[in-house]
């Protein structure tokens, strides 16, 4: 129902939309519940049309775990550098991969502590006909055995069919800081997601 309210200044009336209380009614005018009903059920119609809408508006996310990757594909780690002391474990590296068909090339510089959570990576340089890949890396809390699970974690948009890909590796390297000189790796990704 709408109620108006008027000021004695010169801004516009606000309107005030009151959808569950009873029309107001006087003494002798007598009270049309069948206009109040017919507009809320319109209004609910218009709701439940407009959530619809935008439902199917909206991109349909299904995330699936797929197996497909290139033969032989895998991304080089080089200059591998981690280490622990009083504030906790930190790690430093670069890893690159060449474009394969849908897959994008890049070069990225990872830096980030043992969070177990991903950190972003600085693309510094990429290849690809899909768009711009994200990397990121992580490094799992250390739990004292000299062993650096880390991972590596790169995502990118299909130009030809928008599938958004995100694809893992993880490999057992060591906590050389101050003990062993930088290391370089392979990791071959084992986990692949898409978003349809």
């Amino acid at each position: 129902m709408l109620k108006g309210r008027t000021k004695s200044s010169s801004q516009p009336n606000p309107i005030y939309i009151s959808f569950f209380s009873q029309p107001e009614t006087s003494k002798h005018q007598p009270t049309n519940h069948l206009t109040t009903t017919n507009a809320t059920m319109q209004f609910l119609n218009t709701i439940l049309f407009a959530t619809t809408s935008l439902a199917a508006a909206l991109p349909q996310y299904n995330g699936l775990r797929t197996t497909v990757l290139p033969a032989e594909y895998s991304w080089c780690v080089e200059n591998w550098h981690a280490g622990c002391d009083k504030a906790g474990c930190t790690y430093n590296f670069n890893v690159s991969s060449s474009q394969n068909n849908i897959y994008p090339g890049f070069k990225a510089y990872c830096s980030g502590t043992d969070t177990g959570y991903y950190s972003g990576c600085e693309i510094l340089e990429s290849a690809s006909s899909s768009g711009n890949p994200s990397v990121a890396a992580s490094l799992r809390p250390n739990t004292g055995d000299g062993i650096a699970t880390m991972s590596v974690s790169l995502s990118f948009t299909d130009a030809d069919t928008g599938i958004t890909r995100n694809i893992s590796g993880w490999h057992d390297a060591s906590y050389n800081a101050f003990v062993a000189p930088l290391q370089n790796f392979t990791i071959v990704p084992t986990e692949v997601f898409a978003v349809l």
